[in-house]
């Protein structure tokens, strides 16, 4: 909770790099939480860094086809389409 509110603090302050920093030392200490793990995404989609949203998409998207939260997925491969769209990967 202290690193999201940090993130909060630097955004507010403008320094998006001090609270991607926060994010992704909150995500390394809390993979599993989703509520960081989506703060994080949505960081990587808002600085257009889609080489390092990819990787959290797809693990997201893994844990919720085997937890089958399948009502969940059609945002995420949205986000998906989004960030394979703007890397111009058509597979």
């Amino acid at each position: 909770p202290v690193l999201i509110e940090l993130a909060d603090l630097r955004a507010a302050a403008e320094d998006p790099a001090g609270a991607m920093q926060a994010l992704e030392e909150a995500a390394a200490l809390r993979p599993d939480d989703s509520k960081v793990t989506d703060r994080l995404l949505q960081g990587y989609l808002d600085a257009w860094r889609h080489d390092e949203a990819e990787p959290v998409l797809l693990d997201i998207i893994a844990k919720l086809k085997a937890a089958r939260r399948f009502k969940e997925l059609f945002g995420y491969n949205f986000k998906m389409g989004h960030v394979s769209n703007e890397r111009a990967d058509t597979e």
